[in-house]
């Protein structure tokens, strides 16, 4: 198996490239949220598949030189790409976080966005005073606490939380697409973040390392992941490709104006909630919203909230929806 681990990480490589340049294609055609999100994801798992390419070449040309392994042990490069892939590790979880919620359009998400920042900001600042490695340049050795790396903890942590809300929230999810895309990613979860959550681990409690030979036999659950993420995110990518893109904003605009004021009329809505839906129709945040009232953005939550309530809706996706037509890109 270890002979193979190169040829995954390639394959991976070679996958996710095509799926974030159809992802990013997808993303800017719709202006979906979501697939901006996934674009994200992929980024971030593209460079911890390439740091895991360059860790083992280094380590398979340290073995291919005269006295092997034992000779060279582990290199400063070798030590600080492992690092790295702990720092990538946590930057994908919290875009996959960051994903679950955008699939829901979670009300949560602003809030949500801000606990998983600090989460992985204070598990980064915390793994760098407090590593869970550390290398011994004379002897060209790693030594692995018995604990585990904050920023481990804080990925598996981020990790749990996407799954949970999908599996908890799915019923949010409006349009077939999405849907589509977060029972495929539940699916992969439940294959592969079993394996991925050992590899997380898998650091802590070893023996010194002095030798690459225990690092090319590393579990394949991660490459494996990337390409069968890969394969599901190109498939879904044909289904968006092949939609109708974004409207024109003079044609977007005359559309949600009319759909607006019949909504408004059969739905009760007040004078002020009505500001507020147009603009959030306008793609506009809550934030933006107060600021373009002038009040705050509590406020603005409880207009949404009743707008929300009397129409009958979950999510600016279904208002979206309700207003432009199913095929409406959420702005």
């Amino acid at each position: 198996m270890t002979a193979r681990i190169p040829l995954l990480l390639a394959t991976s490589l070679c996958a996710g490239s095509a799926a974030l340049a159809l992802v990013a294609a997808c993303a800017h055609r719709s202006g979906r949220r979501e697939l901006a999100r996934l674009r994200t994801l992929f980024l971030g798992l593209l460079c911890l598949a390439a740091s895991n390419h360059a860790l083992l070449s280094l380590g398979m040309g340290s073995l291919a030189l005269p006295g092997g392994a034992g000779a060279f042990g582990i290199s400063r490069a070798m030590y600080a790409l492992m690092r790295l892939n702990q720092a990538l590790t946590l930057a994908s979880s919290l875009a996959g976080a960051r994903l679950a919620e955008a699939l829901l359009d979670a009300p949560w998400r602003r809030a949500g966005a801000i606990a998983a920042a600090v989460l992985a900001a204070g598990a980064l600042a915390l793994s760098l005073a407090r590593p869970s490695i550390a290398y011994d340049a004379a002897a060209r050795t790693v030594y692995f606490s018995r604990s585990t790396d904050a920023a481990q903890l804080a990925s598996l942590a981020l990790i749990a939380y996407a799954y949970a809300i999908l599996i908890a929230f799915r019923a949010r999810i409006p349009e077939a697409r999405a849907r589509r895309l977060a029972i495929a990613s539940l699916a992969l979860s439940a294959l592969f973040v079993p394996g991925l959550a050992t590899d997380i681990l898998s650091s802590g409690g070893k023996e010194p390392l002095g030798s690459v030979a225990p690092i090319l036999g590393f579990s394949a659950a991660f490459p494996l992941y990337l390409i069968a993420a890969s394969a599901v995110a190109i498939g879904l990518s044909f289904g968006y490709l092949a939609g109708p893109g974004r409207p024109s904003e003079v044609a977007a605009a005359v559309e949600a104006a009319h759909g607006a004021a019949e909504l408004a009329r059969g739905s009760g809505l007040s004078p002020r909630e009505e500001e507020v839906m147009a603009l959030v129709l306008r793609g506009l945040g809550n934030k933006q919203v107060a600021a373009e009232l002038g009040i705050s953005e509590r406020t603005v939550g409880n207009h949404v909230y009743s707008i929300y309530r009397k129409i009958g809706i979950n999510s600016r996706f279904e208002l979206m929806g309700l207003v432009r037509g199913p095929a409406a890109p959420r702005a």
